[in-house]
């Protein structure tokens, strides 16, 4: 294990800034950078997520804002992963299916790709995995220090990641059919002596919880800050299905040919089948097998959730069902342990990390974020006091201000701006500047109508463009 830990911890930290921080992770930055020492501040704002930002900014504190040192708070907690992962797969099915399975995902490279980001999802992967590990322990006869532990631990989760909640609907489903198969049912006296306590701890998980339900109802409801996920995704079908197969096993935007990639997903699923088929086969006569039903109940309950919500709102998003992976890759690791042949099982595990290295090596040779810095890296050298810059959309302010700063005078521009908006624009930009260059920085919106605006702009011309990742540069020079 102390070699997995390293491969995991090297996956992650090799390349870590290859890659400019892209609008997403900037944010995290911009409100982690404000004054959280005070809690209140994240309650009046409201703030969702508060956990992540509270130990984001303290983060911070300590080791500053490089892109090295943000960027390594998520990759430390990913590499981290790989412990609770093994801890599970042991206490679930043994030593064997932990070490695999921790392997799995210490190559893996959808949660190597999220432990890079700075953002939460590595922290609630992390924490998620404590949580569920927890209540395996305390219902399995642990002491009161993990109750303790799964308390703290699921309700810190929930202010990193409202998707616990299904995992939370997982651990209850767990209990009931664990009191009904070893206790005679819910309600029998030995049941009740200890599902008494797991109410209780449920009730203190909820008021807990309580903050952030407020929160999220606020952000939901009042506020529609998620209005935009209706746009983009509709309810899953089969092919969301697919694609969260695909990343759970290969990652995003595999390189290799699409046979290639349709056989691990078809391998990835026959293990699993493999693994519960042949443990179910070996235990039916012993009653009901309490590990295989934990680890099933862990990875499916919460999908089917999402997927059947997500039917009539808009829940299922792949990197938002990030939490749930390890609990695929602890069963598929149970099914490379139930080959019957060591060198089969060997060779079928080399394959699964090979192929999971091929995909990272794509991940790490190619820029896919927002390339900020390349922006910033362009205009710095060129930049004069008379110039203005034009931001499109306007929440760009924030990745483009981290590496440019805060210099020069601007407009920014909503990407929803109508024409009388633009208009107002093109007429401020003609108030504000009769020299030097207009910068237009276009990411994640429609330019068309501001450029077909300043093209017959008297004074102004057209000067080039340039294509960086996710972003385009329009110069303008008045003359």
């Amino acid at each position: 294990m102390a070699g997995v830990v390293a491969c995991a911890l090297f996956l992650r930290l090799y390349n870590l800034t290859g890659e400019s921080l892209w609008y997403d992770e900037t944010y995290s930055l911009w409100i982690a950078d404000m004054s959280l020492d005070r809690l209140s501040y994240l309650w009046e704002w409201p703030v969702q997520f508060p956990a992540y930002y509270v130990m984001l900014y303290h983060w911070l504190r300590a080791f500053g804002m490089s892109e090295l040192s943000v960027r390594l708070f998520g990759a430390l907690a990913g590499a981290l992963t790989v412990l609770p992962a093994y801890w599970l797969g042991k206490a679930l099915f043994g030593q064997r299916v932990g070490a695999i399975g921790a392997l799995l995902l210490a190559v893996n490279p959808y949660h190597v790709w999220y432990s890079q980001e700075v953002r939460m999802h590595s922290w609630a992967v992390l924490f998620t995995l404590i949580s569920v590990y927890a209540c395996w322990r305390l219902v399995n006869g642990g002491r009161w220090g993990w109750w303790v532990l799964h308390l703290l631990s699921t309700a810190l989760t929930f202010h990193l990641h409202y998707y616990v909640g299904f995992a939370v609907l997982a651990e209850n489903l767990f209990v009931a059919v664990y009191l009904w198969a070893k206790k005679g049912g819910l309600f029998t006296r030995e049941a009740w002596r200890w599902l008494r306590w797991w109410l209780l701890e449920q009730v203190g998980l909820f008021l807990l919880m309580l903050p952030g339900v407020i929160v999220f109802l606020i952000k939901l409801l009042d506020l529609n800050e998620w209005g935009w996920l209706s746009q983009r995704y509709g309810p899953p079908g089969l092919l969301d299905i697919l694609n969260l197969l695909e990343a759970y096993t290969l990652g995003i935007d595999f390189p290799g040919p699409s046979a290639l990639a349709w056989a691990m997903i078809g391998a990835s699923v026959a293990l699993i089948a493999w693994g519960v088929w042949r443990r179910w086969r070996a235990r039916e006569e012993k009653g009901l097998d309490t590990a295989l039903v934990f680890g099933l109940i862990a990875l499916g309950l919460p999908l089917v959730a999402c997927f059947v919500a997500g039917q009539f709102s808009t829940v299922w998003v792949t990197r938002y069902l990030l939490p749930f992976q390890p609990f695929f890759l602890i069963l598929m690791a149970l099914g490379v342990d139930a080959i019957p042949w060591q060198r089969a099982a060997h060779g079928v595990l080399v394959l699964m990390c090979v192929v999971s290295l091929y995909a990272l090596g794509n991940m790490y040779s190619v820029q896919q974020k927002e390339d900020w810095r390349g922006v910033a890296s362009y205009m710095a050298p060129q930049f004069s006091e008379q110039d203005l810059i034009v931001l499109m959309d306007e929440e760009c302010r924030v990745p483009f201000s981290y590496y440019f700063g805060s210099g020069g005078s601007r407009i920014e521009i909503s990407r929803f701006a109508d024409d009388a908006a633009l208009d107002k624009a093109v007429a401020t930009a003609q108030r504000k500047q009769r020299g030097g260059r207009l910068w237009v920085v276009v990411s994640r919106a429609d330019s068309q109508g501001l450029e077909q605006r300043l093209d017959v702009l008297p004074g102004l011309s057209f000067v080039g463009r340039i294509t960086f990742v996710g972003i385009e540069l329009i110069e303008y020079e008045w003359i």
